[in-house]
């Protein structure tokens, strides 16, 4: 969002507030809790915040009710909204957050976006989208905002803003009406020693044409059409009045020079060629740079900018001691003068130690531009020993934080935005992603890549990364990896247990002289060797780095008829439980597609429902316990590998005698 319109919005608010009052609606579709955190899974979704062109317009109250700030953002003309949705929504072990946007009741499916996280709640910042001028004409206008989880339970937030009318002809720059179009008070900037240049109008009227602060005329025009002619350089202030009495006038600033840099606050200064190294005053400092004509600065690493300005001051913190800093200067509109210089701070670099560095890394390819972000490695730790990857052409590789926020914009990790460098030199603002959590390398080399944390000072990564441009050499024959096999489960004895302590193992027979004594088989238990995930484990295997699920073989209590299977666990079990009247009728099954896993199991209500019938119940139980083998076999001049899953089974049995 260009922020030459900034001022001109805030000043159309503070009239619109003056002239109608705050306009505050309530929308009821969130709940206190759903604001306090409630995880329950049957909380609605929630927006918590939208902003338009850095403007709230809908919030969260102290009850968690949105309110919405209706006709009080007013967009000036030809102008684009830039959007920021933070949204809430809850789930189970996944949570899945959908946005759509509608602009006067018709969707517009290109800003429809999805996310998900693991956890029973997810907060997720929606990337930044805009809305064009194209659709934006003068009036008022609706947007409408619907937030879904994966349950399609949605919150819909409705906003009424106005785009203003443009109270100015159109101007537009060159001899066309096809050019680039100009807002009153903007800045022209011709590099060079003279120049000129060329503008035309909608509709009719008189141009005029001064130095500025002077109010002697250089040239004047009538039409719709007018031509500067050749100026020296110097600044020029140019003048349409229209015929229409209903428009107001129009100007624009117009500055002509070379795009020359100067040290310094003025150009009294040393003049600085493009590319040159300065060297800063040890840190902390502050380096002037200073402009003849106004442009858009930026410093790489500090987030540091300025706009349609001639001069800027570059604030330098103690922690980049011993880097390289990049300035860069764009002349106002004028993309192909950018000049750059670089800024070497005295000192030394923060010590990157591998053995304690704390953060990880997932390196991330892209092999075109119509492939996706695809994972090469994920979860790497620093080292001393160089990364290499193939890439045949060299496109994009990014070594990023979090490798899920870069492809879809969910939350960031711990490490989340931070200050990198490439051999020593503070990456551009070009070489990272849009909130600095990402770094692009796009060329063959060796890199030595450094990353501070900004959000945790103590947060630090450090490695070498060799990009090689060419195809992945082939392995030279198969091997059994990580995941491909797991532990053989031990074959422990199955048994039913009585909340009085009473254990009933494969083959025992109880007789139960009356129904009144059926009580103590009210909440039987199972035990038995069954697979438990105990969250996820990292394995370091040849350089690579692995996260996957942490499952392992527990011999506990399990459920009645419970399956326990992970995405990508190399081991996994499940059970089946019936119950039987006198070895012929089924009363009760439990497994994992009927009834589901039950903690306990109450014979005596499965009797009574039997009428209490006097003879022989039969508990029948199968546990199967699943685990994937590997094996390397031999095929005349290669080995094969080849990867199966082993079951081994057990069945128990236990019987009660109803007389």
């Amino acid at each position: 969002m260009k922020r030459v319109f900034r001022h001109l919005l805030i000043v159309s608010l503070m009239l619109s507030s003056v002239a109608t009052g705050t306009n505050l609606t309530p929308v009821w579709n969130a709940s206190a809790a759903t604001v306090a955190g409630n995880s329950q899974t049957s909380a609605n979704p929630v927006h918590q915040s939208i902003f338009f062109n850095d403007f709230q317009v809908v919030g969260l109250d102290d009850n968690g009710q949105n309110w919405v700030n209706n006709d009080q953002f007013i967009l000036p003309p030809h102008t684009p909204i830039d959007i920021d949705i933070t949204q809430l929504t809850y789930g189970d072990q996944t949570t899945v957050s959908q946005n759509s946007v509608s602009l006067d009741g018709t969707e517009l499916p290109e800003f429809q976006q999805q996310s998900e996280a693991t956890g029973s709640s997810f907060v997720w910042k929606v990337p930044r989208f805009t809305i064009p001028v194209e659709r934006l004409s003068p009036g008022t206008h609706t947007l409408t905002f619907v937030a879904k989880d994966g349950k399609q339970r949605a919150s819909t937030v409705n906003v009424r803003f106005l785009v203003q009318a443009s109270q100015t002809a159109d101007i537009y720059q060159g001899k066309a009406e096809a050019g680039k179009l100009l807002a009153s008070g903007t800045t022209i900037t011709l590099i060079g020693t003279s120049g000129a240049e060329a503008f035309s109008a909608s509709v009719a009227g008189t141009w005029k044409l001064s130095k500025q602060g002077e109010t002697t005329l250089l040239k004047g025009g009538y039409g719709r059409n007018f031509d500067t002619g050749t100026l020296e350089a110097g600044a020029y202030q140019l003048l349409f009045h229209a015929d229409d009495p209903g428009l107001e006038d129009w100007q624009a600033t117009i500055h002509i020079g070379e795009a020359e840099i100067y040290q310094g606050t003025d150009e009294t200064g040393q003049l600085v060629a493009a590319n040159q190294k300065i060297v800063a005053p040890a840190a902390p400092s502050t380096v002037s740079f200073y402009s003849k004509v106004p442009g858009y600065w930026t410093v790489s690493g500090t987030g540091q900018t300025e706009e349609n300005a001639q001069r800027i001051d570059v604030k330098i913190p103690v922690e980049f001691s011993g880097m390289t800093l990049t300035v860069s200067f764009e002349p106002y509109g004028d993309k192909q003068h950018q000049v750059s210089m670089e800024v070497q701070i005295p000192g030394t670099m923060n010590a990157c130690d591998p053995s304690t560095a704390t953060a990880r890394m997932d390196i991330m390819i892209r092999n075109n531009s119509l492939s996706s972000l695809l994972f090469e490695q994920k979860n790497i730790r620093s080292s001393t020993t160089a990364v290499t990857l193939y890439q045949d052409p060299i496109y994009q590789v990014w070594i990023a934080t979090d490798g899920n926020h870069l492809r879809f914009g969910r939350e960031f990790d711990d490490e989340g935005p931070g200050i990198w460098t490439i051999n020593g030199v503070v990456a551009t603002s070009d070489q990272l992603s849009w909130d600095h959590t990402a770094l692009l390398l796009n060329e063959a080399g060796t890199f030595q890549i450094n990353y501070y944390s900004r959000l945790n000072p103590g947060v630090n990564w450090c490695g070498s990364v060799t990009i090689v441009e060419d195809s992945r050499p082939l392995p030279s024959s198969d091997s059994c990896e990580v995941g491909d096999s797991g532990t053989v489960p031990a074959a422990e004895t199955i048994y039913l247990e009585t909340d009085k302590g009473r254990k009933l193992k494969d083959g025992d027979e109880v007789t139960i002289e009356s129904v009144d004594d059926l009580e103590e088989f009210s909440r039987l238990t199972l035990t038995a060797n069954h697979a438990v995930l105990d969250g996820k484990k990292k394995v370091e295997e040849d350089n690579h780095v692995y996260r996957m699920p942490n499952v392992e073989w527990e011999y506990e209590e399990v459920g009645f008829g419970e399956k326990q299977k992970f995405s990508g666990a190399p081991i996994s079990s499940e059970n089946r439980v019936e119950v039987v009247f006198n070895d012929k009728k089924v009363l009760k099954t439990f497994d994992n597609e009927t009834d589901g896993a039950r903690k306990r199991l109450n014979l005596a209500d499965i009797i009574e429902e039997n009428d209490n019938k006097p003879g022989t119940y039969t508990i029948r139980v199968w546990n199967e316990l699943h685990y994937k083998t590997c094996e390397l076999n031999w095929r005349g001049d290669y080995y094969e590998k080849d990867v199966d899953t082993a079951t081994k089974e057990q069945e128990f049995s236990a019987t009660i005698v109803l007389e």
